[in-house]
């Protein structure tokens, strides 16, 4: 009775204030419950209508709903997920827990840790299934992720477009935007500020913090690496792989196409290029200073690093190797090949080609505006014979070229071990009296003779061994002679090399045309040989020592029948 009478009187109070207290005299609420037993003793607490999943799904399946917008704020516990997933007001009820009513649909209260497929929690989430469990959206609508209310990533159908990465796909660079709200399509973009300028663009890639951060209309290009492409506005067809690679390609931001179809891989590669197309930089620091050059190639570290090419022209240079090319500065249709080659070049030279270790070396003097043009070096650290100098060509330090043009036929000399040839082919024999020119194959054995025998050229330009008339024109040699020798009529050259004094040259008188010459050679540095019949000069009477004579057939047949044409020869 007595608790009956407390409800009555509590009924009272709850009709006279509108509130409700359960265990509490002064309700601040419409409903204020406070706990009996403190000590834990006993339960305590509020336990909300229990239903299973399948009891809930099925009021949400009858033809008209048991719960609707007047039971909006109703909550209930779940004590097990529907055996078959719910649709409509049910569809969320996929796990125990409490779920409230929204007016529309069983909204799962969400607690510190999350059920799977029932929302993320910001601690994490346990019980996923791989495959089931899933972020992202049911319905065909784009995927934005924030940072700070700062866009961080975008997953767009309609255009085709992936953006991750603080400001990425943002619009402006870095800027708070909902999402990519330009017309580019099939655009990829990877780190912080990567893209986050493009507008109309198409088909860009870019990975790295601050790649094509520029980029608004461009097409077509690839960014790998921090601030690759960075300044990029309208260039299309780049790649830039590496720390900086092509930077400040079509930064000016005016030109369209200006910049285009450019490949640098490696940090630095093709660094300031600007307007400059068609460059292949493969390597650290290749190209890296170009601006405008168009269809250079550098392939190793550094090489063509200085090639700032501020003047008109430098294009279409090749530079393979570590560090080749770096001595240019300008210039074009340079050929490097070889670690170092062309190192120290200045600006302006063009069209010199270096193939080999250090080759090139010297071309020009440092980075004065001295240049050297249309030059060919070959070999391990080779020069120029005279810097600065144009149309020289070293090989080898052995063979030499002056006048050498790499576009005209037959305008310059070629040296052997001299750098200044007088002749279009000069053989410096090194030591004196000895000759340069040896024919290995070609020897007074070819044909028989019994000695040394003189070359001469045939009717087809050969260079042949003559003896007697065996090539028109050619003149017929001598063995050595070391004894006293008569000459005959179809002798023209006679070596001499007497072994003791008193051996004398018998010229015939008869059988011989008037002009006919003898060319005389003495090999004897101390012995003379006797002229017989003496000579028209009466103060030549031998062939000295160590000389030659050329003596002419004048007539007659005793003393005065020749005369001496020429001295030493």
């Amino acid at each position: 009775m007595k608790k009956t009478i407390y409800s009555v009187f509590l009924l009272i109070g709850a009709f006279s204030y509108g509130q409700v207290g359960i265990n509490n005299p002064s309700p601040k609420a419409t409903l204020d419950v406070t706990a009996k037993i403190t000590d834990g003793t006993k339960a305590e607490g509020f336990i909300a209508p229990r239903l299973t999943g399948d009891a809930l799904t099925a009021a949400a399946n009858l033809a008209i709903p048991v719960y609707g917008t007047e039971q909006r704020g109703t909550i209930v516990y779940v004590t097990a997920a529907a055996t078959t997933p719910g649709t409509g007001q049910a569809e969320n009820v996929t796990a125990a827990g409490y779920y409230y009513f929204d007016g529309a649909k069983w909204q799962k209260v969400s607690t510190g840790t999350v059920a799977a497929a029932s929302g993320w929690g910001l601690t994490g989430n346990a019980g996923t299934t791989a495959g089931t469990t899933f972020l992202g959206t049911t319905d065909n609508q784009d995927l934005v992720f924030k940072r700070n209310n700062i866009q961080a990533g975008l997953l767009n159908d309609a255009k085709k477009n992936t953006a991750f990465g603080v400001g990425a796909f943002s619009g402006t660079p870095i800027a708070n935007a909902d999402a990519f709200p330009g017309s580019g399509q099939a655009n990829a973009a990877f780190g912080y500020g990567a893209l986050a300028s493009i507008t109309t663009g198409f088909g860009n890639i870019a990975m790295g913090s601050g790649s094509g951060q520029k980029i608004t209309t461009a097409r077509f290009n690839t960014a790998i690496g921090h601030g690759a492409l960075s300044n990029n506005v309208l260039g299309y067809s780049n790649m830039g792989i590496g720390w900086w690679a092509l930077r400040d390609t079509a930064g000016d931001g005016i030109t369209t196409g200006a910049g285009s179809n450019n490949l640098g891989v490696g940090a630095f590669a093709l660094l300031q290029n600007t307007t400059g197309s068609y460059n292949v930089a493969l390597g650290s620091s290749n190209l890296q200073v170009n601006r405008t050059g168009n269809r250079n190639t550098a392939i190793g570290n550094a090489a063509g690093q200085n090639f700032t090419n501020t003047a008109a022209g430098g294009s279409d240079n090749t530079l393979l190797g570590h560090n080749a090319g770096s001595g240019l500065y300008d210039g074009s249709a340079n050929t490097a090949l070889g670690s170092d080659a062309l190192t120290l070049a200045a600006a302006g030279g063009s069209r010199n080609i270096a193939i080999g270790y250090k080759s090139g070396g010297v071309v020009a003097q440092s980075t004065s505006t001295i240049s050297s043009n249309d030059n060919i070096l070959i070999g391990n650290s080779v020069s120029l014979p005279v810097v600065p100098g144009n149309n020289q060509m070293n090989i080898a330090n052995t063979i030499f070229g002056t006048g050498v043009n790499t576009s005209t036929v037959g305008s310059g000399n070629i040296g052997i071990n001299t750098t200044t040839p007088g002749a279009s082919l000069e053989v410096n024999g090194i030591t004196a009296n000895t000759s340069g020119l040896k024919f290995t194959k070609l020897t007074s054995a070819t044909p028989v003779t019994s000695g040394a025998a003189a070359l001469g050229v045939d009717a087809s330009g050969n260079v042949v061994v003559t003896t007697g008339s065996s090539a028109a024109g050619a003149l017929n040699v001598t063995t050595e002679r070391t004894t006293s020798y008569t000459a005959t009529a179809t002798d023209d050259i006679i070596l001499l090399n007497p072994s003791s004094s008193g051996h004398t040259l018998t010229l015939p008188t008869t059988g011989i045309p008037i002009g006919k010459k003898y060319y005389i050679s003495n090999k004897n540095g101390s012995i003379p040989v006797v002229l017989s019949p003496a000579p028209r000069e009466t103060t030549i009477a031998t062939v000295p020592a160590n000389q030659g004579i050329t003596i002419m057939y004048i007539g007659g047949t005793g003393a005065g029948s020749y005369s001496v044409v020429s001295g030493a020869f």
